[in-house]
This record gives structure tokens, C-alpha cells and sequence, in this order.
């Protein structure tokens, strides 16, 4: 018998006793076996065992899922890193997405929230790199593969689902991992002005991924399109901050959202005359925010003003004196947050009033 076949009998052997396991130990027994005897660089077998490890993000046992999920998409990334290394980037990188998002967004509706969780940091990625290949390869091509243009749809309703969670009632972890899946999104659909506006450098290097690249033109995306739905984004998580909507939400989701919020202002300038007035005008320590950490509230406003204190970019703030801006942080006691606060308001209440910017 070929090694191929002991090898495929064996693995068939790990599936089928993972599957009448009775127990959660003796599951992920079998699946760790199996996952140690898959070989993730084997086309044949991934694409043969793969399907048949979806079987089990229905299991009963909350663990199971979870470890299924989280390595269901390591097989992927492996997948994709080798043909990267390999210098074969093209159609085989989608292979599998067809039927890993479905999945994923299935798993969103699970009750273990450690299982959600990991499937939006899986989905977080996924997005990202499949965002990043359809835009290369329009760049180059009318024709967009098949596969390509299936796995954007399935990503684009996977961040349908994402969204319905992230601004959903509640405060649980995936909630908190699905505002920052829109904050990636942002990022993701607006033009990073320290970017590099084409997919290649002067010396032929790989540089980071920018949206700006589409301003060549793109048969499925257009960059105004996307923008236009980042600022909707950003208008989502702004209102979540104002006042009719503030005092429901719980202390990590509020840092969370500031955390979000000025991290865009400061990497993505376009909104920041957007995003600062509505931080400036938090006040955690009213009884509108109840049972809110006030010192974490704190902390998490004067980090994002410090943050915010580091950009210069020109369109960061129309009408804005910027020596205004960085004098908080060289005229306040920077240990004491309120006397922090206290001060940033009071240095911008003397600036102009700062417009609302579409991005």
C-alpha cells in the first residue's frame, strides 16, 4: 500500500473517531492527531479532508467548534502563504473561501461567544486579503476570476453579518470585535494618505495595500463608492457616543469605540474634523453614562486626544490652529486625566468651529 493511501486511511480513521466521540477531550484528541497528520502543503488531501472538517462547526461541544474554526482557517492562510512564496499567486488562493465564509457566517450565530469571537478575527483577515486581491487583479485585468468574485461576494455578506453584530444591544466580546471589524473596514475603504498610490514601489517591492489604487480604474469598485460607505461607517460608530445612545452602552465598548474612533482620526485625517468634536464632547463623568469606569474613561479619552494630538496631516483640521491642539498635551498634568480634559476643552472652545468632512 503507497504512503498516500496509509496516509489518507488514517486520516479518514482520526475523522470518523473525532466524530463518534462522545466527549469533548476525546473530539479534540482526534482532530489535534488530525491536524498533526494533515499536511497543509498537500493540494490532494486538503482539498479531499477540508469539507469534511466543516461537519464539525455544528458539533454540540462549544471547544470543538472553536478549535475547528480556528484551524479550518490556518489551513488557509498556510495555503496562501506557500503559493505567495512560490511566486504562484493566482486563481488557487480562492479555492477554499467558497465554502469557508459560508461557514463563518453560520458561526456568527452561535451561542458560545469564544466561538463567534474567533470567527471574526478569522473573517477580519479573510476580508482583508480578499479585498486586497480583487483590487490587484482588476488593476491588471478586465476579467476578474470566477472564484475571485464568488469569495468577494461571500466576504461582503460576511461583513453584512458583522455589522448587524457590532451595532447590535449588547456588550459581550464579539460585540467589541465586531466594532473593530468596522474599524478595519474604514481603513480599509479609505485612502491612506502616507500610502503609496501604487501597488508596487520604484524597485519592483511589494508595498502595503492602499484603496487609492483605484483611482486607475477597476471593473467591479469604485473608490468613491467605498468611501462614501466608510464615512457611513464612521457615522455608525459616531453614533453610538451621542448622548441618546451613550448611557446604554458598558464601559468596554465605550473604550473600544473611543480606541476605534481615534485611531481612524489619526490614520485616516479625512475624518477628523468628524470624529474629535463628538470625543471633546464625552463627559464620563456625568450619571448619564451609568455604572461607567471613570477613570478608565478617563484614560481611554486623554489616550485618544494624545493620539489625535499626532497628526499634522493638512486635512486633519480645516480651520484648526494646530499649536491649539498639541497645547493640552504641554500645559496640562497629563497624570491626572480630568485636569487633562479639563484643559483640552478649554483650548479648543478658542479654536473655529471645526466643519463635518464627507471622506
Amino acid at each position: 500500500m503507497s504512503m498516500a493511501a496509509t496516509s489518507r486511511e488514517k486520516l479518514a480513521s482520526l475523522l470518523n473517531a473525532a466524530k463518534l466521540a462522545s466527549d469533548i477531550p476525546s473530539k479534540l484528541e482526534s482532530l489535534r492527531q488530525l491536524r498533526h497528520e494533515l499536511p497543509p502543503e498537500d493540494p490532494v488531501l486538503l482539498t479531499e479532508f477540508l469539507p469534511s472538517l466543516f461537519f464539525f462547526h455544528s458539533d454540540p461541544f462549544g471547544p470543538v467548534r472553536k478549535f475547528v474554526t480556528e484551524y479550518t482557517f490556518s489551513l488557509y492562510l498556510f495555503a496562501v502563504l506557500r503559493l505567495w512564496m512560490l511566486g504562484e499567486i493566482g486563481l488557487k488562493n480562492t479555492e477554499f473561501l467558497s465554502d469557508i465564509v459560508p461557514v463563518l457566517i453560520e458561526v456568527l450565530n452561535d451561542d458560545t461567544p469564544a466561538v463567534v469571537r474567533q470567527a471574526l478575527l478569522c473573517g477580519i483577515e479573510l476580508f482583508r486579503s480578499t479585498l486586497e486581491k480583487i483590487v490587484v487583479q482588476g488593476l491588471y485585468s478586465s476579467d476578474l476570476d470566477g472564484a475571485l468574485e464568488s469569495a468577494w461576494e461571500w466576504t461582503l455578506k460576511f461583513k453584512e453579518k458583522a455589522y448587524s453584530l457590532a451595532f447590535q444591544y449588547g456588550s459581550g466580546g464579539a460585540k467589541l470585535l465586531a466594532l473593530k471589524f468596522v474599524e478595519a473596514v474604514v481603513r480599509l475603504y479609505t485612502p491612506d494618505p502616507s500610502g503609496s498610490s501604487e501597488p508596487t514601489s520604484h524597485q519592483g517591492k511589494p508595498v502595503e495595500f492602499n484603496i487609492s489604487w483605484l483611482r486607475r480604474g477597476h471593473p467591479v469598485l469604485n473608490i468613491g463608492d467605498l468611501k462614501i460607505e466608510a464615512s457611513r461607517s464612521v457615522g455608525l460608530l459616531l453614533d453610538q457616543l451621542r448622548f441618546s445612545n451613550v448611557k446604554s452602552l458598558s464601559n468596554s465598548v465605550i473604550i473600544v469605540l473611543i480606541k476605534s474612533l481615534s485611531a481612524i482620526a489619526n490614520e485616516r485625517p479625512a475624518f477628523y474634523g468628524r470624529i474629535l468634536p463628538v470625543l471633546l464632547s464625552l463627559q464620563p463623568s456625568s450619571s448619564v453614562v451609568n455604572g461607567f469606569c471613570v477613570s478608565a474613561a478617563h484614560l481611554a479619552l486623554k489616550n485618544a486626544f494624545l493620539t489625535c494630538s499626532k497628526c499634522t496631516h493638512p486635512s486633519a483640521a480645516p480651520g484648526w490652529d494646530t499649536t491649539e491642539l498639541v497645547y493640552p498635551t504641554s500645559h496640562a498634568d497629563t497624570n491626572d486625566p480630568s485636569t487633562y480634559l479639563h484643559t483640552c476643552r478649554l483650548s479648543c472652545s478658542t479654536t473655529p468651529t471645526i466643519a463635518y468632512n464627507d471622506a
